[in-house]
């Protein structure tokens, strides 16, 4: 009995189930809809007993600056929900966010045991991302496809391939968080024959990121090559030469872009999104629209087509937040992460070991690519996915780690 309630009461078994549950959504096994019925409702009972436990035996762990600004976060977004009128799907987001800030961002574990957490976590998300890809890479070069109703799986062209995800977005980024998570395997291991076999995945994952016509995935990639080298070198002076540098050839693009008037064309339908969230946000300023107005009223506002508006929202988390909870809650969002992340770099910076500031670099830079590719998907707060499981779960063990 106590082993089933050690089970039950530990994050880190949840977090694995959760991403679990979550890959099954966007992926052929979700056609079984008995299995994602169930495991969804297991998710929502077991996500409100941990939040239950969490409140009822870790008021003491709750006191940090970090949770003050969860705190913060959520009495707004609680606020916007009553202001805009309560919905179930208002009150699903806020519990969705409630449950990814004190369960799966867990910053309450004891320093002895947090490594542990996190390479076993890393390990497990490997396993089963590359488990996905292998699947779907198969399906590649069979040049073979799955039909399930109205749903096609694996390669439908050239052009387009989707393996066994529901759409290529989902498996480019999974490929591109497979191959860094294994790269950091590699670094930590000292294990000739699963290097060689991380080396192999790693292929795998950029075969995957070539042929699926997944920009977000490609993006996540080059972000952490430029994360790391900021990340890494901790002269202050670098960093900000390296920032300035980078954000002025940055500038100098979308300049080029805007004046050559391919604006529409180069964000592949997600201009139309934003404009008419940036309308939106406009007139809704201070608490938005609200969860259950979201898709009305930016229908009310469009400035042209709404492209996958219904799967992925406003393709940009930060509009996704301003639009659906105001503005106050995009402050607090912004003040969050920058805090963590800015701290947890800051804290790389006195670790004396090498190979240890090496493989925290690696997570860091992760993180640090995925939020990036966050201007283009809306998917860390208010929904479930396995994007932001993966997100939050090792920002929570990464901060802790270097605090």
């Amino acid at each position: 009995m106590n082993s089933i309630k050690n089970f039950f009461q530990d994050n880190f078994y949840f977090k694995i189930c959760y991403l679990i549950t979550s890959l099954i959504f966007v992926t052929i096994i979700g056609e079984v809809h008995v299995i994602s019925s169930l495991l969804s409702k297991i998710m929502l009972l077991w996500s409100a007993a941990s939040i239950i436990y969490i409140i009822y035996k870790g008021k003491e762990n709750l006191k940090s600056t970090v949770n003050y600004l969860i705190f913060i976060l959520l009495i707004l977004q609680g606020i916007s929900l009553v202001v805009t009128g309560i919905s179930k799907s208002g009150i699903i987001a806020l519990f969705i966010n409630i449950t990814i800030f004190f369960v799966i961002f867990d910053i309450n574990l004891k320093k002895n045991i947090i490594l542990k957490r996190m390479n076993n976590f890393i390990d497990l998300t490997t396993i089963i991302l590359s488990t996905l890809s292998i699947a779907s890479i198969i399906l590649f070069f069979l040049k073979n496809n799955i039909k399930i109703g109205d749903n096609i799986y694996g390669y439908l062209s050239e052009k387009y391939f989707v393996g066994i995800f529901a759409n290529e977005n989902a498996l480019g980024i999974s490929a591109a968080i497979c191959a860094i998570l294994t790269l950091y395997i590699i670094i930590r291991n000292k294990n000739k024959y699963i290097n060689i076999l991380g080396i192999i995945n790693i292929f795998i994952q950029g075969i995957i990121i070539l042929n699926c016509n997944c920009s977000n995935g490609q993006l996540i990639l080059l972000v952490f090559l430029w994360a790391i080298i900021f990340v890494y070198f901790r002269n202050w002076i670098f960093r900000v030469i390296y920032l300035i540098a980078s954000f002025g050839g940055l500038g100098f693009i979308i300049h080029k872009i805007i004046s050559s008037g391919k604006v529409e064309s180069f964000l592949n339908g997600r201009y139309a999104l934003w404009t008419t969230a940036s309308k939106v946000i406009k007139n809704n300023l201070i608490f938005g629209v609200g969860e259950k107005n979201f898709l009305n009223k930016m229908i009310e506002a469009k400035t042209g087509e709404l492209a996958g508006i219904e799967g992925g929202g406003t393709h940009n988390i930060f509009l996704q937040i301003a639009v659906i909870s105001g503005i106050l809650v995009l402050i607090a969002f912004i003040i969050l992460v920058l805090y963590i992340i800015i701290k947890s770099i800051l804290n790389n910076d006195k670790v004396v070991k090498e190979r240890k500031r090496v493989l925290n670099s690696i997570i860091l830079s992760l993180l640090i690519a995925i939020l990036a590719s966050n201007f283009f998907e809306a998917n860390l707060l208010f929904i479930v996915s396995f994007i932001p499981i993966i997100f939050w779960s090792l920002l929570g063990y990464i901060y802790k780690f270097l605090e």
